[in-house]
């Protein structure tokens, strides 16, 4: 519970999360909806909260929904969670292909069959194997990368 005085008030307020890091900072977080974010109660709570975590050393963040296009991408490379066909025997060949940034229908096009490695890129980008701004349409023109420690 964190207890702030503000305009001569006294408040309360319960962060969501205090999450902690290994070898990092410790993170205290807020989740609310988009509707309730910029309300003046929230906006008064979440400066409190950045106020102390600032104070302690620590990480503050506020979360919220996705934005629609996020929401998007992920339902679509949900339908790609299980393991597709080929994907041991292609997987290696799309992940050495991505040295640097490339274009999805570069790299769909590079490994062959076009048709079996779509759906194997996909279920990469669900597994984290491969990266994309997914804040953005998912489409022929999104750059894949691969993340540092693949």
């Amino acid at each position: 519970m964190l207890k702030f005085r503000y305009e001569a008030r006294n408040y309360l307020h319960y962060p969501d999360f205090l999450v902690e890091r290994q070898g990092r900072p410790r993170l205290l977080l807020n989740v609310r909806t988009q509707a309730y974010l910029h309300t003046r109660q929230a906006t008064r709570a979440f400066s409190a909260a950045a106020a102390l975590a600032d104070a302690l050393g620590w990480e503050y963040q506020t979360w919220s929904e996705p934005e629609n296009v996020l929401n998007l991408n992920l339902r679509f490379l949900g339908g790609f969670r299980f393991t597709p066909h080929k994907f041991k025997e292609l997987s290696p060949r799309l992940l050495s292909t991505c040295t640097k940034p490339v274009h999805l229908d570069t790299l769909s096009q590079i490994t062959r069959p076009e048709a079996l490695a779509r759906p194997v890129i996909f279920h990469l980008l669900w597994t984290q194997g491969l990266r994309a701004d997914l804040t953005r349409p998912l489409g022929n023109h999104t750059l894949l990368t691969r993340p540092p420690s693949a």
